[in-house]
């Protein structure tokens, strides 16, 4: 899988991400179903997942939040 760098405020983390992490777009209150390209450096997301093998965190849905 990938690794995709998130922060908030100062602090930055890795995550992986498998071909089994859905990647959405909030519209209104629903999650559409977008490619990971849509997302750019920059956007606000939300990373949601669980603890892999080795205790790292793998993602299993990103969501792009609209812009505030």
């Amino acid at each position: 899988g990938a690794v995709v760098t998130v922060r908030k405020g100062k602090v930055e983390k890795a995550k992986q991400v498998t071909a089994d992490t859905k990647i959405t777009e909030t519209e209104g209150k629903k999650g559409v179903d977008i490619d990971k390209g849509e997302i750019k450096k920059g956007e606000d997301i939300i990373c949601l997942g669980e603890a892999g093998e080795n205790k790292e965190f793998v993602a299993t849905r990103i969501d792009k939040r609209p812009p505030k």
